[in-house]
């Protein structure tokens, strides 16, 4: 009866221990396909931002070359602004922040204009900061298009302060009632097209 026990509590011992290695390897199998998944995931969502990035970029220096919309200096559509806020709608702030500073060194680059980049990254991260917050923070029901010409108020805002930091001359502030007034237009414009966008679905990679 000893040795019949003996080789009980052995066989036991063997399916117990054969049950354990199972459950790890189940465990660790699981795990690494997680894993698998989450880098793949990753590795989706980089490359879809660097296609916006490279987007932008494109938006902007067609529209270097197209004419104002008006007769006032420095003013723009913002067509690369369309994929902020397709971004802001699918994406995080880093994700909107991280492309758009991209998108305004390469256009700089690419367009020669070099000197221009500090008032593009400064209405660029300020608007999307600004965005983001009526957007995603203030819960004030601010539709892309209400947001789009909040965003672009402030990127002119922005340029303006710059400007005027850089020349010293306050008399720039008088340009900029008509760039807001202009916001409402190019705003109105750039969020119906990023409304429109931001329809595709892109939730596999966000």
């Amino acid at each position: 009866m000893k040795a019949t026990t003996d080789m009980k509590a052995t066989t036991d011992m063997k399916v117990t221990t054969d049950t354990k290695v199972t459950t790890d390897t189940k465990a660790t199998t699981d795990m690494k396909a997680t894993a698998d998944k989450k880098g793949a995931k990753s590795a989706r969502r980089v490359a879809v931002l660097a296609v916006m990035a490279a987007l932008a970029m494109v938006l902007s220096l067609l529209e270097s070359y197209l004419p104002s919309p008006a007769p006032v200096p420095g003013l723009k559509l913002g067509l690369a602004n369309i994929i902020t806020l397709v971004l802001l709608a699918k994406f995080s702030l880093s994700a909107v922040l991280v492309v758009s500073v991209v998108r305004s060194v390469l256009t700089a680059v690419f367009a020669g204009a070099v000197s221009a980049m500090l008032f593009s990254l400064a209405g660029g991260v300020a608007s999307c900061l600004v965005m983001w917050l009526f957007y995603k923070k203030m819960n004030l029901g601010f539709s892309l298009i209400g947001v789009s010409i909040i965003g672009a108020a402030t990127h002119n805002t922005a340029q303006i302060m710059v400007a005027m930091a850089l020349m010293k001359d306050t008399a720039l502030l008088h340009y900029l009632p008509l760039l807001l007034l202009s916001s409402i237009l190019t705003g109105f414009v750039v969020g119906f097209c990023g409304v429109k966008i931001s329809l595709i679905n892109m939730d596999p990679i966000c």
